[in-house]
């Protein structure tokens, strides 16, 4: 990666997500976060609409303010899975995992 990307990089990391909603764009650094085929890319919006922002905007907000998440924790996780009293599984909560 040349210093150009470097800086990007460097700029982008320190970014909590609102931040990077309002810039429009997502960098994932394939050292840092689990990518397909282990590969650095950066993921756009499309211009889809103010209402689908402030969607994203809100759950960000919620993971963050709420649930108390950061920066390495996966912005979409997986549903928290647990047995039932009556021996059943059902969703019970977000797990801190992708």
């Amino acid at each position: 990666m040349n210093s150009r990307g470097d800086q990007r990089h460097a700029n982008r990391k320190s970014e909590a997500p609102n931040e990077t909603i309002a810039v429009g764009s997502v960098f994932q650094d394939a050292r840092e976060v689990q990518t397909k085929f282990s590969k650095s890319f950066t993921t756009y919006f499309f211009n889809v609409g103010s209402e689908v922002r402030q969607i994203v905007d809100a759950w960000v907000t919620y993971l963050r303010q709420e649930k108390l998440w950061g920066n390495d924790d996966p912005l979409f996780p997986a549903t928290l899975v647990e047995l039932s009293a009556a021996q059943q599984f059902e969703a019970v909560g977000l797990a801190r995992k992708h």
